[in-house]
C-alpha cells in the first residue's frame, strides 16, 4: 500500500510499479514512465491488449495528505 502521509519514497514508486505492471496492464505490450517529488508519485502509461487492438493509456497520481488548515484534501 502506498503511503498516504508524510514523503514519498523509492519503496512507494516501486510498489505503483508493481501494481500497474501485475494487476492493471495489459500483457502483450506496455510502456511507462514514473515521476516524483516530495508530495506525489506519477506514472503515465500505456498498454496493448493484442496485436492491431486497442491502447489504453493511463495517468495514475498518489498524493500525500495535506494539513488540515480550512482547505480540501484531494
Amino acid at each position: 500500500m502506498l503511503a498516504c502521509a508524510g514523503v514519498f519514497d523509492r519503496g512507494d514508486w516501486a510498489e505503483l510499479e508493481r501494481i500497474w505492471l501485475q494487476d492493471l496492464s495489459y500483457r502483450h505490450f506496455e510502456a511507462h514512465m514514473i515521476t516524483a517529488d516530495e508530495r506525489a508519485v506519477r506514472l503515465d502509461a500505456v498498454t496493448q491488449i493484442a496485436p492491431d487492438d486497442f491502447y489504453v493509456t493511463a495517468a495514475i497520481v498518489a498524493e500525500t495528505a495535506r494539513p488540515t488548515t480550512g482547505g480540501a484534501t484531494r
